[in-house]
């Protein structure tokens, strides 16, 4: 059987947050959201978006990263503005699919 593999990253609430006033909140969301587009305008971010009505409201996003190891995309998870304010942290696992069920093409890959 043919799949493609990402990397798929949740991002957690941070178990201690940091503090920050509204502002500084706003600021940092928005550069969170920039290096989530830059990521995806490089095609190294294939999918990604907040989660809502979640059971566990700790997870707040999911990730999936179009890269060639999943300490690639570790590495582009941390790099995250929220991730690197201490906001959230990151879980990774790998995540199979057939060919061509997100746009962005993933890693080819055979299982038996």
């Amino acid at each position: 059987m043919e799949l493609e593999e990402y990397h798929l990253v949740i991002l957690r609430r941070a178990d201690d947050p940091p503090a920050f006033t509204d502002d500084e909140l706003d600021e940092l969301q928005a550069s969170h959201l920039a290096y989530l587009d830059g990521l995806s305008e490089r095609g190294r971010l294939a999918l990604n978006g907040p989660l809502v009505n979640q059971p566990d409201v700790a997870m707040r996003g999911l990730s999936f990263y179009s890269t060639t190891t999943a300490q690639q995309a570790v590495e582009l998870a941390e790099g995250d503005p929220m991730v690197k304010a201490g906001r959230l942290r990151v879980e990774l696992m790998q995540f199979w699919t057939r060919p061509g069920s997100i746009a962005t093409p993933g890693n080819p890959l055979t299982v038996d």
